[in-house]
């Protein structure tokens, strides 16, 4: 990909629609709106003012209309991209806007844009940082409003800012290093290394707490929670989960062995998205494909932040509970409208409908716990987020093992060259691919 070229891309969704919005950025942009608003009367018509929707006739090459819209100019750098930026809200049909498109597409200098490549150069013109592009991908595809409260988050800057605050005092520290280095000659103060190394422990401290504290809720905020339900064959965890997720996703009889895979359906909870896991039940078996999928559900629970153990009125199984030994598990008395359970955590009767309440109570109090609050809640949701800050608060740890300057000053390097990483301060060319290739060819 050029940066020199010019690029047009849809950046609305496809289909029929009201409006569709056309994207143009580069240098050639401005002429490109120039001649789609060419006409008869003004062979260079003048343009309108920046920044202000505007109504325009877009013509063809030989004049013909291609349709009655709305443009609008960013001059750059004050743009999303940083570059000279042109809008198209013409009419939402697909001729439109395949007509505008291929209009665009015989202007020298112009081509079709890339998956992510306006937001790559906004990133590459300075205009964000790579946290924000990151968080500006995870807002497009935010479907829960938990995601979308943190995506915001991350696209302003709460990431980066605590970041760039944390990097900051290391490359101080580093600086007071290096100049005792440049200064051989004078005496190091005889609290030079107990002071830096106890700012670094102290630092290396508060990152370790804040990625802690942080990362696991911002990833499942991101990922979505895992909930499994188990259980023997036919104790109703297929009707649980279509009354979870108020449709028919699974398929309910009477048959035992009916479920023989593991099927996720997401649903959202106080905004927070839950993956809620149907699993085989689990019994000894000699049919194949069924032992594939005790197998599944064994993993499912294995792997679940939360399991919902469903019995009915033949009672626990201990091959079950045994399975199930240490992991978060909730006791569910399913068919309460048959028979009454002792010693479980709750009943429920998914044909009268009783309990499914207090079923997504628990759930949520296991999952989320007393006064989650999002806004105190660092946007660090990425593997890699938490892994450059452990490499740092690594790279932190190693100043006690030094008493030379050189190597100081370099554990000091590798810290803050492992929190420019977040950001896409330094070393980022292996992750840009990655990240763009995410977005879509509008984007």
């Amino acid at each position: 990909m050029s940066r020199a070229d010019t690029i047009f891309a849809v950046s609305t969704g496809g289909g029929r629609a009201g409006v569709a919005v056309i994207r143009v950025s580069g240098r050639e942009s401005l002429a490109a709106l120039r001649a789609l608003i060419r006409n008869a009367a003004a062979a260079e018509p003048a343009l309108p003012a920046p920044r202000i929707l505007h109504r325009a006739n877009l013509r063809t090459a030989d004049g013909a209309l291609l349709d009655e819209a709305m443009a609008v100019h960013f001059l750059g750098p004050n743009s999303f991209t940083g570059e000279d930026v042109v809008e198209l809200h013409a009419h939402g049909s697909p001729a439109v806007v395949r007509a505008v498109l291929s209009a665009l597409s015989t202007m020298p200098g112009l081509r079709p844009a890339e998956a992510g490549e306006f937001t790559q150069r906004a990133f590459l013109n300075g205009k964000m940082d790579l946290a924000a592009v990151e968080g500006l991908g995870d807002l497009i595809d935010a479907q829960t409003e938990a995601q979308r409260r943190l995506s915001l988050r991350q696209l302003g800057g709460a990431l980066s800012d605590q970041v760039l605050a944390w990097r900051e005092s290391i490359i101080m520290m580093r600086a007071e290093t290096e100049a005792w280095i440049d200064f051989p000659d004078e005496d190091l103060p005889t609290d030079f290394f107990p002071t830096l190394r106890a700012r670094a422990a102290a630092l290396a401290a508060a990152m370790q707490q804040a990625t802690s504290q942080s990362h696991r809720l911002a990833a499942h905020v991101r990922d979505g929670f895992s909930v499994a339900l188990v259980g023997l064959p036919n104790v109703g965890k297929s009707s649980l989960l279509n009354a979870l997720a108020a449709r028919e996703v699974a398929i309910v009889t009477e048959v035992a062995g009916t479920t023989r895979d593991a099927l996720s359906v997401p649903i959202e909870l106080d905004g927070f998205l839950v993956n809620v896991v149907d699993t085989a039940g689990m019994r000894d078996t000699a049919d194949k494909v069924e032992a594939i999928g005790v197998d599944r559900a064994i993993k499912a629970a294995e792997t679940a932040d939360l399991v919902l153990w469903l019995i009915d009125q033949r009672g626990e199984d201990p091959d079950i509970a045994a399975r199930l030994e240490g992991a978060s598990v909730v006791k569910i008395a399913t068919k309460q409208d048959l028979w009454t359970a002792n010693s479980v955590d709750l009943g429920v009767s998914v044909i009268s409908g009783e309990g499914l309440d207090a079923v997504l109570l628990v759930v949520r109090d296991c999952l989320l716990g007393e006064g989650v609050s999002l806004d105190h809640v660092l946007p660090m949701g990425r593997q890699r987020h938490a892994h450059h800050v452990g490499q740092a608060v690594e790279a932190l740890g190693r100043c006690e093992d030094h008493e030379e300057l050189a190597l100081l000053a370099e554990c000091m390097r590798d810290a803050s060259a492992a929190l420019g990483r977040i950001t896409g301060a330094v070393d980022v060319e292996d992750v840009l691919d990655h990240i763009f290739s995410r977005f879509c060819i509008g984007k």
